[in-house]
């Protein structure tokens, strides 16, 4: 899902963010309301509810914490208690 909906632009942070290093995965709220419901529209970052449910959405937040615990520990320890809730 990444892959096909997030990474032309955010693959490698060269164009927009490297989510991965983001702070909003670690706030399931605030990452489901900015990748489903657009809340950083002016900022480019189009609502993609018409293409992804929740599930997905939080599928793709897992992806990222995953990704950031590999990237020389860029999102601290408290990823892992956040995502198991």
């Amino acid at each position: 899902t990444f892959t096909r909906y997030c990474s032309g632009c955010h693959r490698t942070g060269d164009y927009y963010a490297n989510l991965a290093r983001s702070p909003a995965i670690l706030h399931p709220d605030a990452f489901r309301v900015i990748v489903l419901d657009g809340a950083l529209g002016t900022k480019g970052m189009a609502g993609l509810r018409r293409f992804l449910n929740e599930s997905q959405s939080e599928d793709i937040r897992a992806y990222l914490l995953t990704e950031a615990r590999n990237v020389n520990g860029a999102v601290t320890a408290q990823a892992t208690g956040d995502h198991a809730q």
